[in-house]
């Protein structure tokens, strides 16, 4: 009988002493993951703002701006990861009260620590394999959530393991109706173990599902909407010449380096960087593109390095190791297309056509064999270019989007936010295109 009321009194202080210590560092950490999380998915439904500390061309940028920040295009996995942290907050304090619902509160607790976990894996397998840059507010949540989650299942096991202890066994009971048996017991033990396994499958399956959905959803692009009033595509005195911007960018095509027929179907201004992982995507994209559909579009390349030393936009402390070329590599490319038009096509792809951006020194000996050997004729167009501070207008245009690269603009009041990762996404934008108002109302402006 004595020990049977120790039992007893095991049960009720289980009950009245609530969640383990290592349920309540489950739940601390957990919040403060939901906190991160809540965070950039505020940040992700404002277009073109990223969180505190990354620059437009930042790690975390890229990372954010890619396909893989959403589910189908549309729904932030913050807010996702935001729901999980949430589940696993109330799973992990429910566990811990012997009551019905307890086997559901395990359920859940498994269920959300697994789609934290197995998420986390997912996406930092991303960003090493398949993005190329990493993003410290993503890394932080979800080092919180590993940490969160491997604490709660602890608490789970705990909880389970007080819970079973409290329950008083056959042999431990004497009142013999009363008594549970032996098989009893272990049904009320059961639930809970397997409630705990289930639910984690559930939630690695949920992750699966996930990651098949972003997989094969193609790359979200920004579309909006400009005035048309002043944007223009014409041909005057033979050339042809485009506004973009309504009117406050205003490029002759054939005087700017660009890959493709100067008198293709359309025009896309592409602002770019040699070193941004997204833009190289970007350029092979268009450059395949072009390949499947000569005569369709023309690129014309403006070049906005993400370094302050040449870009008005750009403060220096985003300066980055990853883009500390990137001012000497644009140079480069407008030397050479000053210096030889022709070499420029075969010398832009040698410098986006790689997983990593091209060493300075190496892109400054190969440019030099672009132009036939002729390094005094490179270094003085590289000269005139600072002097003129030619890349300086591209900043400055670009300073108003206030968004990661790469950005492309269509005469006609479109432009694109991000990558392009398949022909069918170009091929929809240019389909998006007015091609008759641009033109009509430039000529009318005079």
């Amino acid at each position: 009988m004595a020990e049977s009321t120790a039992a007893t009194e095991n049960q009720t202080e289980i009950k009245d002493g609530g969640l383990p210590g290592v349920g309540w560092v489950a739940c601390v950490i957990a919040a403060a993951a939901a906190g991160v999380s809540a965070y950039l998915t505020f940040i992700s439904l404002r277009d073109g703002t990223m969180p505190a500390g990354c620059g437009a061309g930042s790690g975390c940028a890229q990372v954010l701006t890619s396909k893989w920040s959403k589910v189908a295009g549309v729904l932030p996995v913050s807010a996702l990861a935001l729901g999980a942290y949430a589940a696993l907050i109330v799973g992990v304090m429910g566990s811990a009260k012997p009551t019905p619902g307890r086997s559901l509160s395990v359920w859940l607790t498994g269920a959300a620590a697994a789609a934290i976990i197995g998420a986390g894996l997912w996406f930092f397998y991303l960003q090493a394999a398949v993005i190329g840059a990493w993003c410290a507010w993503c890394m932080t949540g979800h080092g919180l959530g590993l940490l969160a989650s491997v604490a709660a299942l602890a608490s789970a096991a705990v909880s389970n393991r007080a819970a079973g202890e409290a329950e008083p066994s056959a042999a431990e009971t004497t009142d013999g109706d009363d008594a549970p048996d032996a098989a009893k017991v272990a049904t009320r033990k059961t639930p809970a173990g397997m409630s705990l396994a289930s639910g984690s499958l559930v939630g690695l399956v949920g992750v699966m599902v996930v990651a098949m959905v972003q997989a094969v959803t193609p790359t979200t692009i920004a579309d909006l909407a400009l005035p048309k009033g002043r944007d223009f595509d014409v041909d005057r005195d033979g050339q042809r010449f485009v506004g973009v911007l309504d009117g406050q960018m205003q490029v002759g095509v054939g005087s700017l380096p660009h890959a493709g027929p100067v008198d293709a179907e359309a025009v896309a201004l592409v602002m770019f960087d040699y070193a941004c992982t997204h833009c190289r995507r970007h350029l092979a994209t268009l450059d395949a593109y072009q390949a499947e559909h000569p005569g369709t579009v023309v690129r014309v390349a403006i070049p906005v390095p993400l370094n302050s030393a040449c870009n008005p936009g750009w403060d220096e402390s985003w300066d980055e190791p990853a883009f500390a070329d990137s001012c000497k590599l644009a140079e480069l490319s407008f030397a050479v297309w000053r210096v030889d038009p022709e070499a420029w096509p075969a010398f832009d792809r040698w410098l986006w056509d790689r997983d990593m951006a091209a060493d300075a020194d190496e892109a400054a000996a190969r440019a030099v064999e672009a132009v036939g050997g002729d390094s005094e004729a490179l270094q003085s167009a590289i000269l005139a270019l600072r002097d003129a501070e030619t890349l300086r207008p591209f900043g400055e245009a670009w300073i108003q989007f206030d968004s990661p690269l790469p950005v492309t603009l269509w005469p006609g009041g479109r432009y694109d936010i991000g990558a392009y990762d398949s022909g069918g996404a170009v091929t929809d934008a240019i389909g998006a295109i007015d091609f008759s108002n641009p033109a009509t109302e430039a000529q009318d402006d005079g």
